[in-house]
């Protein structure tokens, strides 16, 4: 029954041996093999150490990238925040000058500017919402206090009640 799985016979172990035999003889006792190889995974090594510090200089760049975005448009605002104060500013140091100016000369003084005429309208219609929530505020509490009244009068009465015999 095993003849017909190896039908010449052939002793595959001692085959196997011999070919092992023969490599170690070939390759792993020739010191060029030794050689070769030693170069073959030290150039794998030296290419992985690259490949890594490569990938990290990369990121490197990417994040001082970004870094220096935020520092930029930081300083974008900035100084769009100063431009912006400065205008204010001397808007301001000119509407003052132009009534030292006049007063100087003896000239009427610039009115009121529209912006302060409508600080002043808001104000109006601000105090008269305070007023009417004042008016509201006492109303309630009056109301609130004859309620209260009319409550206590009809504790009075309910005692009354219930302390009569039946």
């Amino acid at each position: 029954m095993l003849k017909q799985f190896n039908p010449n016979d052939v002793d595959y172990g001692s085959w196997i041996e011999r070919e092992r035999q023969a490599f170690i003889e070939a390759r792993i006792k020739n010191p060029y093999f030794l050689y070769s190889l030693s170069t073959s995974i030290g150039f794998l090594v030296v290419t992985a150490l690259y490949t890594k510090l490569w990938i990290d200089h990369r990121r490197a760049m990417w994040i001082t990238a970004e870094m220096m975005a935020d520092v930029y448009n930081q300083d974008a605002y900035s100084r769009r925040v100063a431009q912006q104060a400065i205008e204010k500013y001397n808007t301001h140091i000119e509407h003052c000058n132009r009534v030292i100016e006049a007063a100087e000369h003896g000239g009427v003084s610039p009115g009121p500017g529209p912006e302060v005429e409508k600080l002043r309208s808001e104000l109006m219609r601000i105090a008269e919402e305070r007023d009417t929530a004042t008016r509201e505020r006492d109303i309630a509490r009056e109301d609130l206090r004859k309620k209260s009244e009319i409550l206590a009068e009809m504790s009075v009465r309910l005692e009354a009640l219930a302390s009569k015999p039946a």
